[in-house]
């Protein structure tokens, strides 16, 4: 198990300038000034399902999760990569979904209970 801030921190903290390429980082701050923080939270998805395969496989364990995560992420597709955050933001009642998912978060939060929120 791993805390997302073992990773996710670094996409955030540099809006995924040490994460992805740069021509996608430019698209995805284009995507953050138009469709919010939730733009980003769908980028971290994207990622996070396009490695999969390395974090869900029965060898992976704590260093080579964290090592897939933390590499430089190049999609194979970056126009795919930007349809599909598209895609999920515009399905019905996902912002929804995602405000509720902070909600959550914030409660967590509140009963100091964010520690046992892991992948």
């Amino acid at each position: 198990m791993i805390a997302s801030s073992s990773y996710a921190t670094k996409w955030y903290i540099t809006l995924f300038a040490n994460t992805v390429p740069y021509q996608t980082q430019l698209r995805l701050w284009d995507a953050f000034f138009l469709d919010g923080l939730d733009a980003l939270v769908m980028a971290s998805v994207g990622i996070l399902w396009a490695h999969r395969s390395d974090i869900g496989s029965k060898k992976a364990n704590f260093e080579t999760i964290l090592s897939s995560l933390s590499s430089f992420y190049i999609p194979e597709d970056e126009d795919g990569f930007l349809r599909w955050i598209r895609k999920m933001l515009n399905t019905p009642g996902m912002r929804n979904r995602l405000d509720g998912w902070r909600q959550d978060w914030k409660g967590l939060v509140a009963r100091k209970e964010d520690g046992k929120a892991l992948l």
